[in-house]
């Protein structure tokens, strides 16, 4: 085996090491900024549904 093999080899490796590291990083890909814009969804729901009963209790409607 000459020097040349052994570096087409490392460099093979590498590429599959690499290729490896992108398949591990898209099955844990974890989406941030879609958990961020849920959750600001669900803060906005939460208060507008607290307005709209802070408004039925002023009026004294609650049932």
């Amino acid at each position: 085996m000459t020097t040349d093999d052994v570096s087409a080899n490392s460099v093979a490796n590498s590429e599959r090491a690499a290729d490896h590291e992108q398949t591990d990083e898209h099955e844990h890909f974890k989406p941030v900024g879609t958990m961020f814009i849920l959750a600001m969804f669900v803060v906005a729901l939460i208060m507008l549904w607290a307005s709209v009963y802070l408004i039925l209790l002023s009026r004294g409607v609650t049932t």
